[in-house]
C-alpha cells in the first residue's frame, strides 16, 4: 500500500499545486468580484454535480474491491451517468433561472455543469484505477487535466477575458481529461476481464442499497462544503463571496494533499473491514494518528506565518481574505481526521448512518449560515465550518463507538492543546516578527510529529502498541 500511496500522493499533490496556481491566476486575473461569480457558481455546479454522480463510482470502488468480476458492470454504468450528466445540467440550468440568478452568472452555471458532466465520467473511471491498483493512471490523468486547465487559463486571462471564458476551459479540461480515462479504463478492463468485458448488470440492490444512500451522503456533504459561498453571494454580494472563496481554497488545497492516501487506504478499510478486527484497528489507529499529526502541523505553520503570505500571492485586494484563512485553519484537523471516519463507515457498510449525519450536519450548516452570514460574513460562514465539522466527528464517533476504547482520546487532546498554546504564544511573544514565528512553528510541529511516531514515518507495518 505504501508505494501506491506515495505514487497517488505525489500525483495528487502536483496535481493540487497546480490548481493552485490556477485558482491564484484566477483570482488576481478576475479580482473579488469575478473571481466570487466563478467560485459560487461553481458551487452551485458542483451541487448539481451530485445528481450526475449518483453515488455510482464510490458504489463500484466498494463492490468491486469485494468482487473484482463486478468492473463487468463499468460499461452500463458510463451510460447511467450520460443520462443523469443530462438531466443535471438541465436543472442547474433551471433552477437558477427559477432562482433569480442573472444571465452572466446563469451562462456561467451552465457551462460549468457542462463540465461536472466530464468530471463525473472521469470519476468512473478512476473507479476502474482504483480497483485494479493503477494508481499511477490517476495521478496522471488528474496532472494532466489541471496542466491543460492552467494553460488555457493562463491564455485567456492574459487576454483579459471574464469568468465566462476561464469557464469554458474549464470544461474543456476535464473533457479531454474525461475521453482519455476512459479510453484507458477501457484497456484496463479488458486486461482483467477479457476481451468482452462488456453486457454486466449490476445487482438488484446496487441503485438503492448502494447508489442512493452514497449520492445521499454526497449531496449532504457538498450541501455543507459549498452553500456557504452559494449564501455569501446572495447575502452579502459578490465580492465577499470571493475572500471567502479565496481563503476557502487554500483549505480545499490542503484538503487535496491527504486524499491519494485515504483513495489508497478505501479499498484496504474494506478488505480489513471484512476479515479481523485487529486489522482493521491497526490501520485506523495508525491512520488517526498521521492524518491528525499532520492537520496540526498545518495549523500550526499556517496560523504563525502561512496567512500572512495571502496578499503577496493574491493581491493586496484579498488582505481581508487573512482573517477568514485564519479561522478556517483551526477546522483542518477535523477535516482530516472526519476524512478517515466517514470513509471507516462506508467501509464497514454504514453509509445509511452516515447519510443520516450527512443530513444533519447539512441542516446544522444552513442553521449557522443564515444566522452568522447577515452579521458576520465571510467570517460568520467560516465559523460555521468549524462547528459543522465538530459535529460531523462526534456523529461518526456515535457511529464507529466500538472503536472509541481504541481511538487515541489522549493523544488527540495533548497534541491538540499544545498546537493551540504555540500558535498563542507565537503571536503574543513575536506579533512583528514573522521568521521567529516560523522557528517554532517548525520547532513545534516536528515535536508533535515524533513524540507520537505515527505510521509510515517510522515504519511500514503498524506493530500492536497501546494507544494513548
Amino acid at each position: 500500500m505504501l508505494g501506491s500511496s506515495i505514487v497517488l500522493t505525489a500525483g495528487v499533490a502536483v496535481s493540487g499545486g497546480l490548481a493552485l496556481v490556477f485558482h491564484l491566476l484566477a483570482a488576481r486575473g478576475l479580482g473579488p468580484v469575478g473571481y466570487g461569480v466563478l467560485m459560487a457558481s461553481l458551487a452551485y455546479a458542483v451541487l448539481w454535480a451530485i445528481v450526475m454522480e449518483g453515488g455510482i463510482s464510490v458504489a463500484l470502488t466498494r463492490e468491486a474491491a469485494a468482487d473484482p468480476e463486478r468492473l463487468a458492470w463499468t460499461p452500463r454504468l458510463a451510460l447511467w451517468k450520460i443520462a443523469l450528466g443530462l438531466a443535471g445540467t438541465a436543472g442547474a440550468v433551471g433552477s437558477g433561472w427559477l432562482l433569480g440568478a442573472d444571465r452572466p452568472t446563469l451562462t456561467v452555471i451552465g457551462i460549468l455543469t457542462l463540465g461536472m458532466v466530464a468530471v463525473s465520467e472521469m470519476r468512473l473511471a478512476f473507479a476502474v484505477f482504483r480497483v485494479v491498483g493503477s494508481f499511477a493512471w490517476e495521478a496522471a490523468l488528474s496532472t494532466l487535466q489541471k496542466a491543460v486547465l492552467l494553460l488555457l487559463a493562463a491564455v485567456v486571462l492574459l487576454g483579459g477575458a471574464g469568468a465566462t471564458a476561464v469557464a469554458l476551459v474549464f470544461t474543456l479540461s476535464y473533457a479531454v481529461a474525461a475521453v482519455l480515462a476512459l479510453g484507458a479504463a477501457r484497456i484496463h478492463l479488458r486486461r482483467r476481464l477479457g476481451p468482452a468485458p462488456w453486457g454486466g448488470r449490476p445487482h438488484a440492490g446496487f441503485v438503492l442499497g448502494t447508489c442512493a444512500p452514497l449520492l445521499a451522503i454526497e449531496l449532504f456533504t457538498s450541501l455543507y462544503f459549498k452553500l456557504d459561498q452559494i449564501l455569501l453571494l446572495q447575502l452579502r454580494g459578490a465580492e465577499e463571496a470571493g475572500l471567502y472563496a479565496a481563503a476557502y481554497r487554500v483549505i480545499e488545497t490542503l484538503l487535496v494533499a491527504v486524499s491519494g492516501a485515504m483513495t489508497v487506504l478505501f479499498p484496504r478499510l474494506v478488505v480489513a473491514a471484512q476479515g479481523e478486527a485487529g486489522d482493521f484497528i491497526a490501520d485506523f489507529l495508525e491512520s488517526w494518528k498521521a492524518l491528525w499529526l499532520a492537520a496540526l502541523a498545518l495549523v500550526v505553520h499556517g496560523s504563525l506565518w502561512g496567512t500572512s503570505l495571502l496578499p503577496l500571492l493574491l493581491g493586496a485586494a484579498y488582505t481581508p481574505s487573512k482573517t477568514q484563512l485564519q479561522i478556517l485553519l483551526f477546522a483542518l484537523p477535523f477535516f482530516y481526521v472526519n476524512y478517515l471516519l466517514t470513509q471507516s463507515l462506508i467501509a464497514r457498510g454504514r453509509v445509511v448512518f452516515y447519510a443520516s449525519g450527512a443530513a444533519t450536519c447539512a441542516g446544522v450548516n444552513v442553521g449557522l449560515n443564515l444566522f452568522l452570514i447577515p452579521a458576520w460574513g465571510a467570517s460568520g460562514a467560516a465559523y460555521a465550518t468549524i462547528a459543522t465539522e465538530g459535529t460531523l466527528l462526534a456523529i461518526c464517533l456515535v457511529g464507529l463507538s466500538d472503536l472509541l476504547r481504541v481511538a487515541p482520546v489522549r493523544l488527540t487532546c495533548v497534541t491538540g492543546a499544545v498546537a493551540a498554546a504555540a500558535v498563542a504564544l507565537g503571536w503574543l511573544v513575536w506579533p512583528d516578527w514573522i521568521a521567529a514565528r516560523a522557528v517554532l512553528a517548525l520547532v513545534v510541529s516536528g515535536g508533535l510529529w515524533h513524540m507520537s511516531s505515527p505510521w509510515p514515518l517510522r515504519r511500514r507495518t503498524p506493530a500492536p502498541r497501546r494507544p494513548w
